[in-house]
């Protein structure tokens, strides 16, 4: 059933919200392309279910919000709360589930740029986690966003 779930987001995804490329995500942290689907826009508000499948390191699963502190340049700071399941390969583990599932909740804050007169963006910023196992963590990220199929651009 999740397997199912996971994969309507990413097709409806590609169709209607916005895809993610490049180090790390703003949205649930360790994923280097992520799949975010707008539930709900309004002013500078954005709420957002998403997945973020990534090669080496965990998929996250989650939903939050991102809001846009809006001025009329193309550089536009931001910042993001974000609620998420993790799950990982614990690779050591030879009896019993080898798949660990994590809770957590990130925050984010960073600039996004737009270049080009087109729904693409570049956002720059921190990424900060906390799993209720008691570990946290900061990343750096990097990335392109493009909004396939949005009516009016974020911001000028």
């Amino acid at each position: 059933m999740l397997k199912i779930f996971l994969s309507l987001i990413i097709i409806v995804s590609f169709s209607l919200s916005s895809t993610t490329f490049g180090l790390f995500s703003e949205k649930l942290g360790t994923d280097f392309f992520n799949f975010s689907l707008k539930l709900y826009e309004k002013d500078d508000n954005e709420f957002f279910a998403s997945i973020g499948p990534s090669i080496l390191i965990p998929t996250n699963l989650g939903f939050g919000w991102k809001h846009y502190y809006k001025n009329q340049s193309k550089l536009t700071p931001f910042s993001s709360l974000s609620f998420f399941q993790r799950y990982a390969n614990k690779m050591a583990i030879t009896n019993g589930s080898a798949i660990r599932e994590d809770n957590c909740i990130g925050l984010s804050g960073g600039l996004s740029f737009r270049p080009f007169k087109r729904d693409v963006y570049i956002n720059l910023g921190l990424f900060g986690s906390y799993d209720f196992r008691g570990h946290g963590m900061i990343l750096p990220f990097l990335n392109i966003e493009f909004y396939l199929f949005s009516k009016d651009p974020l911001f000028k």
